[in-house]
């Protein structure tokens, strides 16, 4: 993005040039930006590129072509002025501070057209022959989206969204539209010879409207831009029953990592070469309101600690955490928002055990009692079932699995120190403790699914199915290098019981057909007291105690992992038999399978 502070004009060489590393097709340019408010508009212009891809001057500060690399080293873009004078009205990002309450009862929302319908999109769509080592993360992120149709049983193709963008977050709108934000956009790269994947967060938000099936972007009245760029954030909808509370119907956006990555599995980058120097953690948060298309910056910070380990320069933050609503309750403070766990620094570096809540009458994060546990990319779900001492207002929250890295200790820069958890822990809201489940889960599992079951046979428990045990290097102190870093999947799927103990208990129930983590999902017919409540996954990837993993629905799984991984691209589960059933493959409308998409439950 460029914005400019004095008037000027391009001499000489009348362009603009830009240069970078890539190689073998053709780059793909888009400039944004806002000009000089001035007594009198300057003229707009637009871009043309001599390229063979068109840039396209917009608001929105989003490269919209899949990333790909080209044997050319450059791309110009002349800049010609435009036919005619048009004055510029510039964006207003609304500056730091108290934002205004909304006090207006939040509607019963209507049932929109795909209501009952699970929106699946982006995700990464796995490795390249460039890396000896086939990842599903951090490689070629993608743009495609699709709808598992409750009516027809499918997938239906929809609207791409308008950037390529995994380790983002959605969250369903009470106006039925689903907002997906940040992320990061991952692609082939080369510096100095040395061939990888570069990663780069994302500031750009989205909205999936159901009645058009298309993406548009967010954030019109905020220059069509997020306050920061956040990849792994939490995005929280701020929604109460009573309808009278601060920020209602506005959502929480909260820490993420900004920048760019590198990664290679041969050689590093050599000195100068210009590669990134990585994504760092965020301990700032942004509210979206939906009425107005804005983001606006929360005055209030994160408390996370100031300094986190040897080599962190830069201040701590939270990434890969997990946030859900807690006050929803008469007789709690409403609109209060859990945040937990996550790393101080970037994945797999720096766990923690720290919780904190935002308050939205006063804008505010305090500290919350922390986790008995380090928890990173784990699930976190309120529940409504009332548990001993508690009150008929209370609403509880069960953090389980994810990941436990202390990597930070390590001596060598790049060396891994990293397990999984199988255990579980309740957060009660009206003592500010955590509590342990009394006994574990059947297996350890982090970038799982884990689904609230509002109706139906089970009703009140929690699903948690499938995820990845990470491992590398052995607690507490044992450090191993970053490549010896092994991923499994797991077929496993416990059921959460708030009521069978005091602090609840896990029991083992039906094991998904296919082995997977980082996959979507959903629950079919969730929609108001729709009956079906039918849990739903799709895609994510296969692992089987490697450094590898294949996304599910392709043929690379099924060669690497299971024969039947590139049939079993969607399961759904059957709450009376407590089973999961096949449902259909990958969809043939061009959508690719992905690992780590988001999705969300339409209304």
């Amino acid at each position: 993005m460029f914005h400019p502070t004095v008037t000027g004009k391009i001499t000489k060489k009348k362009a603009l040039t830009f240069t970078d590393s890539a190689r073998k097709s053709p780059q793909h340019v888009e400039l944004s930006g806002q000009g000089i408010v001035g007594a009198t508009p300057t003229a707009t212009v637009t871009a043309t590129p001599t390229a063979t891809a068109t840039a396209t001057i917009t608001a929105t500060p989003t490269i919209s072509a899949t990333p790909t690399l080209t044997a050319t080293p450059s791309t110009t873009v002349r800049i010609t002025p435009a036919p005619t004078a048009t004055a510029t009205v510039p964006c207003i990002i609304h500056p730091t501070g108290t934002i205004a309450p909304t006090i207006t009862p939040s509607a019963t929302p209507s049932p929109g057209p795909q209501a009952g319908d699970v929106l699946i999109a982006g995700g990464d769509t796995g490795g390249s022959p460039v890396d000896p080592i086939s990842h599903t993360s951090g490689t070629h992120s993608t743009s495609g989206a699709q709808v598992f149709n409750k009516n027809t049983s499918a997938f239906d193709a929809v609207g791409s969204m308008h950037t390529d963008r995994e380790a983002a977050a959605a969250v369903l709108l009470e106006n039925n539209k689903v907002l997906v934000v940040g992320g990061e956009r991952c692609f082939e790269a080369n510096f100095g010879g040395t061939e990888g994947y570069e990663c780069t967060a994302l500031n750009t938000a989205e909205l999936y409207d159901p009645v058009t099936q298309t993406f548009t972007a967010a954030g019109s009245g905020s220059c069509g831009s997020m306050i920061a760029a956040r990849a792994g954030a939490t995005a929280t909808l701020i929604n109460q029953t009573n309808g009278t509370t601060f920020l209602n119907g506005r959502i929480l956006i909260v820490g993420g990592t900004s920048g760019s990555s590198f990664q290679s599995d041969t050689t590093p980058p050599p000195p100068g070469s210009g590669a990134p120097t990585g994504q760092v953690a965020q301990n700032t948060a942004e509210i979206y309101d939906p009425v107005s298309d804005t983001f606006s910056p929360v005055a209030a910070t994160v408390p996370v600690p100031s300094t986190c380990g040897a080599r962190q320069t830069s201040p701590c933050g939270l990434v890969n955490h997990a946030a859900v609503l807690i006050g929803a309750g008469s007789g709690l403070d409403q609109g209060r928002v859990l945040i937990a766990g996550g790393d101080l620094v970037s994945p797999l570096n720096q766990s923690t055990n720290l919780a904190f809540i935002f308050h939205p009458t006063t804008q505010t994060f305090t500290t919350a009692g922390s986790m008995n546990t380090a928890r990173e990319s784990f699930s976190l779900t309120a529940n409504l079932t009332l548990l001993s001492g508690l009150t008929s207002s209370a609403v509880t929250a069960l953090a389980a699995g994810g990941i436990t890295a202390a990597s930070n200790v390590c001596a060598t820069a790049g060396d891994l120190l990293v397990t999984t958890n199988n255990t579980g822990e309740v957060y009660n809201p009206a003592t500010d403790t955590w509590t342990a489940v009394s006994n574990d889960m059947n297996a350890k599992r982090a970038a799982h699914s884990a689904v609230l079951l509002l109706a139906g046979a089970l009703e009140d428990q929690t699903l948690l199915a499938g995820g990845i045990d990470f491992e590398a290097g052995t607690f507490p102190s044992t450090c191993v290098a970053g490549t010896s870093l092994t991923q499994t999947t797991t077929a496993s799927a416990d059921l959460f019981n708030p009521a069978t103990t005091a602090t609840g208990a896990f029991a083992a129930t039906g094991s998904l057909n296919q082995a997977r983590g980082g996959q979507g999902f959903g629950v079919i017919g969730a929609f108001l007291n729709d009956p079906l409540f039918e849990p739903l996954v799709v895609g994510g990837e296969c692992s089987i105690g490697t450094a590898a993993s294949y996304i599910i629905g392709t043929s690379a799984a099924a060669s690497s992992c299971d024969v039947n991984a590139q049939n079993d691209y969607s399961e759904t589960f059957d709450q009376s038999t407590q089973t999961w059933s096949l449902g259909p493959n990958a969809p043939a409308s061009g959508v690719s399978p992905s690992a780590g998409p988001v999705s969300a439950n339409l209304h």
